[in-house]
């Protein structure tokens, strides 16, 4: 379905919306997908190693296409320097949080578990629909269609409205300029447009002059 989560492109209330109708674990790696336009896999698998916050970058060594750093925003600097915080550099950055129970007590744990293939699945659908619950306008609910990869097309689309190179939004998200131009091309033609919109429009020339 990633045609189709390319379809799906969220404003910045849905967004908010979306992250805080998540449990905290899972809001943490929706914060992060917004915020780099990473994978999941690649998100899930990330180390605090892998970060070099002084620099402002995101190790990915093993991502889909190749090896490649990403540049990190100042709200992402401040996101994943608070999912750093206190942890030992091989300590995964994100974690999911479940239940079990001490074998010694008998009493109930929390336990911290990888994000493993497709657990996100069945955490998108019910911060979705949680997250429509508190939107009143029914034009402005999320999508039926959104999934977690619909974060990544939204991280790209708002990028492009923002007047990121595609050149360094392609090599920050690990695909092709090529793949940029093919999926986001009309918010490439909207950024166009806005940059000549900024050229003089000589309507009100003084003919004397």
């Amino acid at each position: 379905d990633v045609g189709r989560a390319r379809d799906v492109f969220l404003s910045e209330r849905q967004c908010a919306a979306l992250i805080k109708a998540c449990d905290p674990d899972f809001g943490a790696l929706v914060k992060s997908a917004l915020l780099t336009g990473g994978r999941y896999g690649e998100l899930a698998r990330r180390r605090v190693a892998d970060l070099d916050l002084a620099h402002g970058t995101l190790r990915v060594p093993d991502g889909k296409t190749k090896a490649r750093t990403v540049t990190l925003s100042d709200a992402a600097i401040d996101h994943f320097r608070q999912l750093a915080k206190d942890k030992l550099p091989k300590a995964l950055v994100h974690s999911r949080l479940v239940t079990g129970i001490n074998p010694e007590t008998g009493e109930p744990v929390v336990l911290l578990k990888e994000w493993g293939e497709s657990v996100q699945t069945r955490r998108m659908k019910r911060a979705i629909e949680r997250a429509n619950q508190t939107i009143d306008d029914p034009k402005c609910r999320l999508p039926a269609e959104t999934c977690f990869y619909s974060l990544r097309h939204t991280h790209a689309s708002l990028a492009l409205i923002a007047g990121v190179n595609i050149q360094i939004l392609a090599e920050n998200m690990g695909t092709s300029v090529r793949m940029i131009e093919k999926h986001y091309g009309k918010f490439l033609h909207a950024d166009r447009r806005a940059m000549f919109n900024a050229l003089p429009s000589f309507s009100q020339q003084n003919e004397s002059a």
